[in-house]
């Protein structure tokens, strides 16, 4: 009998999903079958025939059967099989995987056996075998790619998903399977793991871009993965191939012997961990030796290694490293922070690290290389408040640029008196000279084409995906009259995570001084008013509002006033914790009570709570759901069909508001949260179940009940 018939059946027969055959794909992957079986007269064929036509033919072309097994990378990187395959032992790759590979060997090339196996212990065979799971990868697909559970180094299923568009599917298919099927359609390749950088290797090798563009690799990913020559190419900006090998001579025997693909192989497995180096410019033990905070991380395991820190941690906080490397690609980093002829050797996150990231971009864009030309209709108005230092303007405005890719018209208020030589050098802008700031506000709002007004404040940055997370949820939520998120001081802690309105017409922020992973913060609700330092809204609102009031103090009290006339509106003041912004200014979150404050909203300040001290966690939003729950889980959900995933939306659809407690504490990374949760619920995650006494003795008081497990 054949034995490969018993495998490329249907869902309900097939005894692993790696092996469900989707007649549908493998005729959009292999246009030449669909061809083929039309010159027989079967147009649209069966899917008996299409199966048929690859038990017959497809195999000895090496075609792929199914989406989830690769027949060229596998005879590849499987020697013993493509020799099989030639001496007519095996007929494919994949009768090779199915009867003997499928105990141990990776069927993928975006999928690691040992890796997997290694990394989840628990998986033994009589727990797969109890599970209804024919293997690990059989696992994976049905299981770990919905729970988080890694399978490939540079596959990590959060920063997949944090990177694309809101999608239905993504949730219902998994990241993995959205990630291959996205290659297949052509989708825009986004990054799905901070150790790769499809863009950057695109524009470092052209010879990549225009084999993918040829249809020889499916992506930037697909060709770093499975390309003939490894060793030729960096992954990222930061790591060097050629320079690993040159100073790892055991790691290049290694290489050279078939056992590791690359250097970077070894790097993430191992080298990292040891703190070798992974470029000429960056000396990893030296710099944990100098940067006690990411010492600390690393020692914590808040972070897996140094070099975690510095791409996670240290460069978005405005580390810059001086290459010595011309070839390497443009600069990024620099360990040495230079202004004026002079050195500091402040750690990164802090001032002078900004202000050097900030001067040294300034000949970059001294001829117009930012340009704010709108072709047609803008889709934004960002109305940017210029601080006193020139430099971090361009920082600003560089990842407002950087951000949105589509006409932006920009309107600087030139509060800082900078004159007309900071907007000749972006092309677009327009400069509107210096006043009150709430009159000046006002006539960039009546000037503004666009339907939708960014307000981005003076001396901060955008965190990237900020702005592109506001104008999602804008879209998608007509309700939403103005979105806003929290925002970080240099010192590397909440300023912010919304502000609170009290009955005195006080305005505090939330959370001020806690650390940005507070899982108060995490979480999607609406809020009193958010804080105009980054701040989306839609322009026919402001204006039906008469724009900002003139009589109200600039600061706390003005964004609360502006936030309050949105909701006076019918509109609703959302807090996205994705909307965050970096921020070295001296500005105060909060204001003092105000007589005109309180004349302009009586009947919404008659309905707040005092003033009280602490965080004030039941005063973080105005809205007054039907209850409020508790819900204590021993772990968090495993999967999209879990009962508590489900008891959870089932609360949300009927108007309540949910905090999640797991009792074994949760994942230490807020990246390996569910993403199938609604965002909507707090989930408290690190106290576990010693610390639940506690919890309930702070915030006990504002739950209506708890449910799940006492």
């Amino acid at each position: 009998m054949d034995r490969l018939n018993e495998y490329l059946l249907p869902l309900a027969e097939a005894p692993a999903l790696w092996c469900v055959f989707d007649p549908a794909w493998y005729l959009a992957a292999h246009p030449q079958v669909r061809a083929a079986l039309a010159a027989e007269g079967s147009a649209e064929p069966p899917a008996e025939a299409v199966r048929a036509h690859y038990l017959a033919h497809g195999q000895p072309a090496g075609l792929s059967p199914v989406i989830w097994f690769d027949e060229a990378w596998y005879r590849a990187s499987n020697p013993d099989v493509a020799v099989a395959v030639a001496a007519g032992q095996s007929r494919s790759g994949f009768e090779q995987y199915c009867l003997e590979g499928c105990a141990g060997r990776s069927p993928h090339w975006l999928y690691d056996e040992a890796l997997y196996r290694a990394l989840n212990p628990d998986l033994t065979d009589e727990a797969l075998g109890a599970s209804g799971c024919f293997n690990r990868y059989d696992h994976y697909l049905r299981d770990g790619a919905f729970t988080g559970r890694p399978a490939h180094l540079l596959f990590d299923a959060a920063t997949y998903t944090a990177a694309q568009a809101e999608d239905p599917s993504l949730a219902r298919i998994g990241a993995y399977a959205h990630f291959l099927q996205g290659l297949w359609q052509g989708a825009p390749e986004t990054a799905t793991s901070p150790w790769f950088d499809p863009a950057w290797y695109r524009a470092r090798y052209p010879e990549a871009a225009a084999a993918i563009a040829a249809g020889q690799y499916r992506g930037a990913l697909h060709h770093y993965l499975t390309n003939p020559t490894p060793t030729a190419f960096d992954p990222l900006a930061d790591f060097s191939e050629a320079h690993y090998l040159a100073t790892n001579p055991d790691v290049a025997a290694e290489v050279a012997a078939g056992r590791l693909r690359n250097g970077y192989e070894h790097f993430l497995k191992n080298g990292a961990a040891e703190g070798r180096s992974p470029a000429p410019w960056i000396d990893l033990r030296a710099y944990l030796a100098a940067t006690p905070e990411a010492a600390a991380a690393v020692e914590s395991r808040a972070m897996p290694h140094g070099f975690a820190y510095l791409l996670l941690v240290a460069l978005p906080s405005g580390l810059v490293l001086a290459r010595g490397d011309g070839d390497a690609g443009p600069t990024r980093y620099e360990t040495r922070y230079e202004t004026g002829g002079e050195t500091s050797s402040e750690s990164a996150g802090g001032t002078m690290a900004v202000a050097a990231r900030a001067q040294a971009m300034l000949p970059l864009r001294a001829r117009g290389r930012l340009d704010f030309t709108c072709d047609g209709p803008p889709l934004l108005t960002a109305i940017v408040t210029l601080p006193p230092e020139r430099a971090r303007a361009v920082l600003a405005l560089a990842a407002l640029r950087a951000e949105v890719q589509g006409p932006v018209e920009l309107l600087l208020l030139d509060a800082a008196g900078h004159g007309p030589g900071l907007a000749a050098m972006m092309p677009g802008t327009r400069l509107l000279p210096a006043g009150d700031p709430a009159a000046t506000r006002n006539t960039a709002i009546a000037q503004a084409a666009a339907p939708l007004l960014l307000f981005l404040d003076a001396g901060c940055e955008p965190v990237p995906g900020s702005i592109q997370a506001g104008l999602r949820r804008m879209a998608r939520d007509p309700s939403a009259g103005a979105v806003g998120g929290p925002a970080i001081g240099a010192d590397g802690l909440l300023s912010q995570a919304g502000l609170i309105v009290a009955a005195d017409a006080s305005v505090a922020p939330y959370l001020a001084g806690a650390s940005p992973q507070t899982a108060e913060a995490g979480f999607v609700r609406d809020a009193d008013a958010c804080a105009s330092t980054l701040l989306l809204l839609r322009r026919d609102l402001l204006r039906a509002l008469g724009g900002l009031a003139e009589q109200v103090p600039d600061g706390a009290a003005a964004d609360a006033d502006l936030c309050l006339g949105v909701w006076r509106s019918g509109y609703r003041v959302v807090f996205d914790p994705a909307m965050t912004v970096l921020h070295e200014s001296s500005r105060t979150f909060a204001s003092a009570p105000t007589a005109a404050f309180a004349a302009r909203h009586r009947d919404y300040l008659a309905i707040r709570p005092p003033p009280q001290p602490g965080p004030r966690h039941a005063a973080r939003s105005p809205r007054v759901p039907v209850e409020r729950v508790l819900m204590l889980e021993e772990t968090l959900p495993e999967n999209p069909a879990a009962p508590a995933t489900a008891a959870i939306a089932a609360l949300i659809a009927q108007g309540a508001d949910v905090t999640l407690y797991p009792l074994d504490g949760g994942p230490s990374d807020p990246a390996l949260l569910p993403v199938f949760l609604p965002e909507t619920v707090e989930i408290i995650c690190g106290p576990g179940r010693a610390g639940l006494e506690g919890f309930r003795a702070t915030r006990g008081a504002m739950f209506s009940r708890v449910a799940g497990q006492p």
